[in-house]
């Protein structure tokens, strides 16, 4: 906001000039007069306290728009409890379940198909509400752990191979009930490849 001088007998004065949303008017705030220190403290005291204020209704803004998840409280958390720079192996879920909240920056997964392929130790062969509810438990971890702001990309077939069911459109679904915002979503397609291309 800009300063505003005043001439009166005794030289000028200085005034921060600060819009009041709620009057819908001006106010004009006395800093003293024009060439003091003290003036000058005090308008570069209200300037960063006005700018902060900018900043903050700015990031409430950018919060909505992007639907990262601010209503959650600050994480404290144990880093020395994270693996960093590891590959681990194991049930997803429970391995989820280890992970602090709030601690992952980007997630990518493309999760069974359910095409009765043979896993180690994972059933491929579910009905689809069982298949759905399975992941459903992945979801809500992997929105446990992800940071405000952060990313979960979801790799999945648009179809079911055999019963054509709308995998993508239900997987989508399930993801956002349990809080994610659908941000985009890229097409895949892979016609043009060549039948041994990884």
């Amino acid at each position: 906001m800009p300063t505003v001088t005043r001439k009166v007998k005794g030289g000028e004065y200085l005034y921060f000039r600060e819009w009041d949303s709620e009057a819908e008017k001006y106010n004009d705030v006395y800093l003293g007069k024009k060439g003091t220190p003290e003036a000058e403290e005090k308008r570069r005291e209200i300037e960063r306290e006005s700018i902060t204020k900018q900043i903050k209704t700015l990031r409430t803004k950018l919060t909505k728009l992007n639907g990262f998840h601010s209503s959650r409280p600050p994480a404290k958390i144990d880093y020395s409890k994270v693996p960093v720079d590891q590959v681990i192996t194991g049930d997803a879920l429970e391995v989820l379940k280890q992970i602090p909240d709030n601690t992952i920056h980007m997630e990518i997964t493309s999760p069974p198909y359910n095409l009765g392929l043979p896993y180690d130790v994972y059933v491929d062969d579910q009905d689809y509400s069982s298949y759905r509810d399975s992941l459903k438990k992945i979801w809500r971890e992997a929105f446990r752990i992800l940071v405000d702001g952060g990313r979960f990309a979801l790799n999945i077939a648009p179809t079911g191979i055999s019963d054509f069911k709308e995998v993508h459109h239900d997987l989508v679904a399930d993801v956002k009930s349990v809080g994610f915002v659908l941000r985009t979503e890229i097409l895949w397609y892979k016609q043009n490849m060549g039948r041994h291309t990884a």
